[in-house]
């Protein structure tokens, strides 16, 4: 995709508090806070920078269900994350091509459309399969830009841009617009999971790294008065034999 010089952020206000998320061009998952009303010596700025893409981002969208969580589209992948957390929840598996765009279905929670280099498009149903996509649609012949989701009575309509200039109009087949029941609630419960399964390996390279410390401070340091090696008293014992 072309580069530029403005990336996609999302913005957040709660409480009267004002957070920004957004992604780079060298793959980073960024939170900037603004302000904080009531907060005791609050200095607004970058907060947090987590690597997440090997590449440049080309989208990230705050889920409509989830409160906290977004999606980061870049390279040959795309992440969920979750704010705070220092890596993400969910990374999908390399695509044989470059993901060009992203976005959250409007109307399933754990449902995701990624569009692609070759002109597909990638659909993740989260809660179906996890390794691989539940279905893949060809749209077009050029690099997919846009999705856009909006509704036309009882019907789900994508709208799919190029970047040739095309709009392709789509009807979203009715498994992919209308949710399970506890669809929502079946969501956060795997998002959550994910956030514990993260936060776990985080301490495990915490605790493994004190670890690793603490035998490098109890290693006694070599001692100059200490006997001869083994490969020491072999070379004596051959230099012995070469006088002799």
């Amino acid at each position: 995709p072309p580069r530029s010089t403005l990336f996609p952020y999302t913005t957040l206000f709660r409480s009267g508090a004002c957070a920004v998320y957004t992604v780079t061009e060298e793959g980073e998952f960024t939170t900037i806070d603004l302000s904080a009303p009531g907060t005791d010596g609050f200095t607004k700025g970058v907060k947090g920078v987590v690597p997440g893409h090997y590449g440049q981002c080309v989208a990230l969208q705050l889920s409509p269900f989830v409160p906290g969580v977004h999606l980061s589209v870049g390279d040959w992948t795309f992440n969920v994350w979750r704010e705070g957390t220092k890596s993400p929840l969910f990374t999908s598996p390399f695509c044989a091509t470059s993901y060009t765009c992203g976005a959250w279905s409007p109307s399933r929670a754990a449902v995701l459309f990624i569009g692609r280099a070759d002109g597909m498009i990638d659909i993740w149903d989260l809660l179906d399969r996890s390794h691989e996509p539940s279905m893949t649609v060809a749209v077009t012949p050029a690099l997919v830009t846009t999705l856009e989701f909006t509704t036309s009575g009882a019907r789900q309509l994508l709208a799919v841009g190029d970047d040739q200039g095309t709009v392709h109009v789509m009807e979203v087949p009715r498994n992919l617009r209308r949710a399970a029941n506890n669809e929502k609630q079946f969501a956060a419960n795997f998002f959550a999971r994910e956030e514990r399964r993260v936060e776990y390996v985080q301490r495990r390279i915490e605790q493994r790294k004190e670890e690793g410390q603490a035998e490098e401070a109890v290693v006694p340091p070599a001692d100059a008065a200490e006997g001869p090696t083994e490969e020491e008293k072999l070379e004596a014992a051959f230099l012995a034999l070469e006088e002799v």
